[in-house]
């Protein structure tokens, strides 16, 4: 019913089974709770992960939805994280949003699983800002 990853995913090498794993561990209406590596944990993990990361993953297509997506410097109080609904899109298609810091940032994301979706393994998510690109016209 609840999965957390208080630091975890980040050290695992084969990222795409850890996901579908999660996703595969979860009851219906579950709700898996991260807490992870965004930015400045260089050396930290194998990983540091982006917003679009998770959206990506934890899209309906795969039976999730996300119920929060944050970035947070490490030691803020939750009224100065940043609700990544307000992402920006520009002309060019993709995301370009800017969270400028010199401080570890964690990302935070809670997520439900809402039905039984497509395997991450037989639909591969890709990277949504580069699919409004028509890459016959490039």
């Amino acid at each position: 019913d609840f999965i957390f990853d208080g630091g975890t995913t980040e050290h695992i090498y084969n990222i795409p089974q850890v996901y579908d794993n999660i996703i595969n561990m979860l009851n219906m209406g579950g709700i898996f709770c991260s807490v992870t590596a965004n930015n400045n944990f260089s050396g930290h993990g194998f990983y540091q992960f982006s917003p679009e990361f998770f959206i990506q993953t934890f899209s309906r297509k795969y039976g999730m939805e996300i119920i929060g997506l944050y970035l947070a410097e490490v030691d803020t109080p939750f009224d100065k994280w940043v609700l990544m609904k307000d992402m920006k899109f520009f002309d060019s298609g993709r995301n370009e949003f800017m969270f400028n810091s010199t401080r570890q940032t964690y990302i935070i994301t809670i997520a439900r699983k809402i039905s039984i979706g497509e395997s991450l393994f037989d639909f591969i998510p890709q990277q949504f800002s580069y699919n409004e690109i028509d890459w016959k016209k490039t």
